[in-house]
C-alpha cells in the first residue's frame, strides 16, 4: 500500500510540474494562447494605403513600358496587343490607388494617380474629379496641376489649360515645359482632326502657345527663376 501511495504521489507531482510549465497532459505546447492572440492585429489604414499605393505605382510603370512598346511596334497585331495590356495595367493601377484612398482619404499622391489612370483609360471626367481631390489635400501639388491640364486639353478646355500653364510657369518650370509639349502635340492633333473646334480658336491658341514658348526660352536664357516668373504672365 505504501508503494502504491508513493507512486500515486510521484505521478501527481509529475503532472503538476507539466501544467506549471505550460504544457498539456502530454507535456506539449497547446499553442494559440491568449498572449499570442493579442499580438495578431489587422494592418493599419496607413500600411494598407502605402502597400496598395506601391502596387499601383508598379502597375503604372508596367503600363508605361507597354505604351512605349506599342508606340514602337511596326506590326499592327503586336501594337494592339501591347495597347490592350497597357490598358489592363492602368485599370489595375487605378484599383490599387482606389483601395489606398479608401484606407487613407488624404493620400493626395494616390488621388493624382487615380486621375492619371482614368485619363489614360479615356475617363476624363473621372480623371478631373480625382485631380481635384488631390489638389484639395495639396493645393500646390504641381503634378496634379499638370496632369489635370492634359485632361483639360483632351476635353478642349483651352482656357483652363492655359491657366494651369501660367501657374506651373511661375511655380514649377519643368512641369510647365511638360505641359507646353502636351499643348503643342494637341495642336498638331487638332490640325488633323479639329473635332468641332473652329479654325479661329485653334489659330488663337497656337499663337498663344508660340508666344509662351518664346517667353520660356527667353526666361531660360536670362536665368529667371520660378520665383520671379510671375511677372512674365
Amino acid at each position: 500500500m505504501r508503494l502504491i501511495a508513493a507512486t500515486t504521489v510521484a505521478t501527481l507531482l509529475m503532472f503538476g510540474q507539466a501544467f506549471a510549465a505550460g504544457g498539456g497532459p502530454m507535456g506539449g505546447s497547446m499553442g494559440g494562447g491568449s498572449s499570442d492572440d493579442s499580438d495578431v492585429r489587422p494592418p493599419s489604414p496607413d500600411s494598407i494605403a502605402k502597400s496598395n499605393y506601391n502596387r499601383g505605382v508598379k502597375a503604372i510603370e508596367k503600363a508605361k513600358k507597354l505604351e512605349a512598346e506599342a508606340a514602337g511596334a511596326t506590326d499592327e497585331a503586336k501594337r494592339n496587343k501591347a495597347e490592350d495590356k497597357a490598358q489592363k495595367n492602368f485599370a489595375e493601377a487605378r484599383d490599387y490607388f482606389l483601395t489606398a484612398v479608401d484606407a487613407r482619404s488624404d493620400m493626395y499622391q494616390a488621388w493624382n494617380y487615380i486621375g492619371y489612370a482614368h485619363r489614360k483609360l479615356g475617363n476624363y471626367d473621372a480623371a478631373l474629379a480625382a485631380y481635384d481631390q488631390a489638389l484639395k489635400y495639396s493645393p500646390a501639388y504641381g503634378e496634379a496641376i499638370e496632369y489635370r491640364a492634359e485632361a483639360y486639353l483632351a476635353l478642349d478646355r483651352i482656357d483652363d489649360a492655359k491657366n494651369a500653364y501660367l501657374i506651373l510657369f511661375r511655380d514649377a518650370r519643368p512641369l510647365a515645359a511638360q505641359l507646353m509639349t502636351a499643348m503643342q502635340k494637341w495642336i498638331e492633333l487638332r490640325r488633323r482632326d479639329s473635332k468641332g473646334l473652329s479654325t479661329a480658336e485653334l489659330d488663337a491658341f497656337a499663337k498663344w502657345v508660340d508666344e509662351r514658348a518664346a517667353i520660356s526660352q527667353t526666361a531660360k536664357a536670362l536665368g529667371i527663376s520660378d520665383s520671379t516668373a510671375s511677372s512674365w504672365k
